[in-house]
């Protein structure tokens, strides 16, 4: 009886409940003015408008349009400054990168690295084969392999906010300096020379890699990777001009799906346009690679629109030329080392074409020549399967290297680079080795394309990504793969590859989350 009338006290203690909302009232508008930022169509506001009125509208907007348009091709081909961006954590400020850019631009050039010599001449394969781990008894592959088995994943890390489709390593000699490029136009750069290593602040405490600290100036000064917006497009080629020629180590440049070539001079931190294609083609010629002579003042470019454009570097940018050599993309070209009027171009069209340049330049460039006419340009020919996405020469100008999307990397060596013309034959132009090798990356990874490693080797070797989360490193005369590099910690395809072109035993893989992974020898 006590536990029921405690109950009755409580009850009656307790508030009554709210009345029920009355929904049938809408809320009353606070009082005053309507909010200035308020916006009503003219159909809710009551406002018949004339034909007359809708049309003045209609080229307001159009109008305005056209200048928003106006004012972003100015600032396409407009010179400006490096300004680094902050949209990836732990990026660093613009001051500290223009720090590291001038002091790596100041830095000596290294010695080109002597080219490496195969030990004996391959014999050419009609069948693919595929990467093979097991070493076969060749000369050098076994000290290469020894060497390359004792690198170990020195550090990951996210450098630019989207997918990487274009890596270059800086040839400094003191440094370990990767440049990217990823799909949003963004150039971003990272500093592994101490990668792996524990950071120290200033006071000398040793702050974890996910440690956070109050002074921002203090960690800025201590920032090894930043990025700032180079392009409106794609990022699809990075390039130094050759060793031995002015601007090897200050000047980059970059070319880009915004149809666009800029050189980035790194002691001033500013970027310049050098090749405009939209002034040649309103159909949006993308340029996707360029190259350079050895001696640095002349320059090629491909496009998507099957162009070919050279510009020579010290005449105006207004002589600049492009030949519309066919209608469909060019993907790639590379310049022969020893032979400055030879180049090999990589085609959608499934082909790799041998260019005689020296005929091609004496073509007019206003868009009268033939096709038949640009045929008598091509030295040689050779068919695929399915689209060549890249063909490289190497350093003695006798190999070249091209990936295609039938899954098979091809190797020409011994070719005799002071006389291509002699491939001018049937069945002269052929391989000596396929290699099977899966290139099917898919819609959200980029493009394998295989890349010569120019550092000094026993054997020549070359790089490409592996749908197995690696970066395979593969001696193309024997068509073994001497490393596969990874970590416990790599969970992406290292799509874009690159290695150090003066100092060996130095890898970097870069992939679609924007992160960049560094192989090299352990800390020590």
């Amino acid at each position: 009886m006590g536990l029921d009338t405690a109950k009755e006290g409580l009850a009656t203690m307790a508030p009554p409940p709210p009345p029920p909302r009355d929904r049938s009232k809408k809320r009353a508008a606070p009082p005053g003015p309507p909010l200035e930022g308020t916006r009503k169509s003219a159909r809710s506001s009551g406002i018949i408008q004339s034909p007359e009125e809708v049309e003045v509208i209609r080229l307001r907007e159009q109008e305005e349009n056209n200048w928003l348009i106006a004012q972003a091709q100015i600032a396409k081909h407009a010179p400006r400054p490096i300004e680094a961006l902050r949209g990836v954590m732990g990026s660093g400020s613009t001051a500290s990168l223009n720090r590291i850019l001038a002091s790596v631009a100041a830095e000596p050039q290294p010695e080109r690295p002597r080219p490496n010599v195969s030990p004996r001449k391959p014999k050419a394969r009609d069948v693919p084969r595929p990467l093979v781990n097991e070493p076969e008894d060749h000369e050098g592959e076994a000290e290469l392999r020894d060497s390359l088995e004792r690198l170990v994943l020195r550090d990951l890390v996210k450098v630019v906010p989207e997918r990487i489709y274009c890596l270059l390593v800086h040839p400094s000699a003191t440094k370990d300096l990767v440049i990217i490029g990823d799909k949003k136009g963004h150039v971003g750069i990272w500093d592994a020379t101490h990668a792996g290593e524990k950071p120290v602040v200033p006071n000398g405490a040793i702050r974890s890699a996910g440690g956070q600290d109050e002074d921002e100036e203090a960690v800025d000064a201590h920032a090894t990777f930043w990025h700032w917006k180079a392009h409106s497009g794609t990022i699809s080629s990075l390039r130094f001009p050759p060793l031995g020629s002015p601007g090897a180590t200050s000047k980059l440049y970059s070319s880009s799906y915004d149809c666009t070539v800029r050189c980035t001079d790194l002691e001033t931190g500013t970027s310049t346009e050098i090749i405009d294609a939209d002034r040649f083609d309103e159909q949006e010629p993308l340029v996707h690679n360029v190259d350079f002579t050895q001696d640095g003042n002349e320059i090629w470019a491909c496009d998507n629109n099957g162009g070919i454009i050279f510009r020579d570097l010290r005449e105006p940018m207004e002589t600049t030329r492009r030949w519309q050599v066919e209608k469909y993309k060019i993907g790639c070209i590379s310049l022969n080392p020893v032979d400055r009027f030879t180049a090999v171009t990589a085609h959608l069209k499934r082909e790799m074409r041998i260019w005689d340049l020296r005929k091609l330049m004496g073509m007019p460039s206003d868009g009268t020549t033939t096709a038949d006419q640009y045929e008598e340009c091509v030295v040689a020919r050779y068919g695929y399967e399915k689209a060549c996405t890249s063909a490289y020469f190497d350093q003695t100008g006798s190999r070249i290297l091209s990936t295609s999307y039938d899954d098979t990397i091809r190797v020409w060596d011994d070719l005799d680079p002071t006389d291509f013309h002699a491939l001018n034959v049937e069945g002269a132009f052929e391989p000596s080795q396929l290699i099977h090798h899966d290139v099917q990356t898919g819609r959200y990874c980029s493009v394998f394309k295989a890349t010569w490693v120019t550092s000094p080797a026993p054997v020549p070797i070359f790089t490409i990504g592996d749908m197995q989360r690696v970066l395979d490193v593969v001696a193309p005369t024997t068509g073994t793969r001497l490393a596969g590099l990874t970590g416990d910690i790599i969970t992406s395809v290292p799509a874009a590859t690159a290695a150090h072109p003066v100092i060996p035993g130095k890898y970097f893989g870069g992939t679609a989350a924007g992160k960049v992974s560094f192989y090299s020898n352990p800390v020590a």
